[in-house]
């Protein structure tokens, strides 16, 4: 038996290319390409009115984490636990988390789903997070410390003094204190003790930022003053991760 003849010459030629070809003509990858990094989807339920977050700056966070598969909460800081302060963009935390609180405004709440390459991997974090899962976070971002603005101390008169000298080096002072975290859990309040405290500028007795935020003030006033972690040191020459909020009320100067 013959096989089939064709009738035309170029159409047998094509059905020749076409069937050698069979099984090649599925495109190939080179190893060379790259892969496109997954993204992370945010979605914010707050708009922060405040400073925007940079790549560099120091953000002080407040976040509850969950499983995305079924919800189950493997990390949170809420309560009284101090903010949780990390370095946007420097590796300190998961990918997911400098992609993600990048560009927050100070004030805002955004939520985060992030894939589990951006997370902890195929290798997940035992025991709570299993390997290749897509994690979910709410993250509150109380506060920042701007690169180049790490010794800046903010104040805020919160009631002016009526006294008749101002608060300078070498001045003995006495006061009334309370210490909170950028969440607002207090930790410290000297009214509450029943001892107020008497301490000398430029004698290192309190933290560099206390000092500094206290000059210029006049006895009876009253003042909100913001220590960013770097002017924490001073008394016993050991500083704290978090950025501290003192209110004070200045009761004498000598």
């Amino acid at each position: 038996m013959s096989p089939m003849k064709c009738p035309d010459l170029l159409l047998c030629v094509g059905l020749s290319l076409v069937l050698l070809g069979c099984g090649k003509s599925e495109p190939t990858v080179s190893k060379d390409t790259p892969v496109a990094e997954p993204k992370v989807q945010t979605t914010d339920v707050v708009v922060g009115t405040g400073t925007v977050a940079a790549i560099g700056d120091t953000a002080f966070v407040q976040y509850k984490g969950t499983l995305a598969s079924d919800g189950t909460v493997f990390d949170e800081n809420g309560g009284d636990k101090p903010p949780f302060p990390f370095a946007i963009g420097q590796g300190q935390v998961i990918r997911g988390w400098d992609l993600g609180v990048a560009g927050m405004m100070v004030g805002g709440t955004r939520k985060l789903h992030i894939p589990w390459q951006l997370a902890y991997g195929a290798q997940g974090s035992p025991p709570k997070i299993p390997a290749n899962a897509d994690l979910d976070f709410q993250v509150k971002l109380l506060g920042l410390v701007k690169v180049g603005e790490e010794l800046v101390v903010d104040q805020v008169d919160v009631k002016p003094g009526s006294g008749s000298r101002a608060v300078k080096d070498g001045d003995t002072v006495t006061v009334n204190y309370t210490g909170a975290y950028l969440n607002g859990a207090k930790f410290v309040d000297s009214k509450e003790k029943g001892k107020p405290f008497t301490f000398t500028l430029g004698k290192l007795q309190t933290i560099s930022g206390m000092e500094a935020g206290v000059k210029g003030m006049k006895v009876g006033g009253v003042r909100k003053i913001t220590v960013p972690p770097q002017a924490s040191g001073g008394a016993g020459g050991q500083t704290t991760t978090q950025v501290v909020v003192l209110e004070v009320e200045l009761i004498s100067i000598k």
